[in-house]
């Protein structure tokens, strides 16, 4: 929309003007605007989506990949819980009955110096595979922890 006025205006061939300073002058324009390079826009507008679309493709494997090693470790954990049970209700006793019978035994004379040591061995051993499931389990709670805390 425009108005405006003609302040020293053209004359007429008589010499008296087209218009006087109180004439206004009231329309419009409308104007249609043509992009002279609409094919690299709409190819940076799909390149935009495309990258959308892998982003979101990429959230969503990061995101079943860390589901996948949260289940994997809450069944390790399972297993080695009943793993430190069944070494505390059954191995370390067990042990403990070797270690008190191979030295009464051995003191007694009743078996020698290699049956001794491979008693002892033997509930080492034991001992042994304790701690590593104890430290297996420490592992896996403190992998599970990191996984819900940070989700990486």
């Amino acid at each position: 929309y425009f108005n405006q006025t003609l302040i020293d205006a053209p004359t007429t061939a008589e010499g008296l003007p087209l218009a006087a300073p109180t004439d206004r002058f009231d329309g419009f324009m409308a104007g249609v605007s043509v992009p002279l390079w609409f094919v690299p826009g709409a190819a940076k507008a799909k390149a935009g989506a495309y990258r959308e679309e892998s982003a979101r493709q990429a959230w969503n494997d990061a995101r079943l990949q860390l589901m996948a090693e949260h289940q994997a470790l809450l069944l390790q954990e399972q297993r080695d819980r009943a793993m430190l049970r069944w070494y505390e209700q059954e191995a370390l006793p067990n042990a403990e009955r070797i270690l008190a019978t191979s030295l009464t035994a051995f003191e007694a004379g009743e078996i020698g110096q290699a049956e001794h040591l491979l008693n002892l061995q033997q509930a080492n051993t034991i001992f042994q595979e304790h701690l590593r499931t104890v430290d297996s389990l420490n592992g896996t709670v403190l992998q599970l922890e990191r996984i819900t805390v940070t989700g990486r």
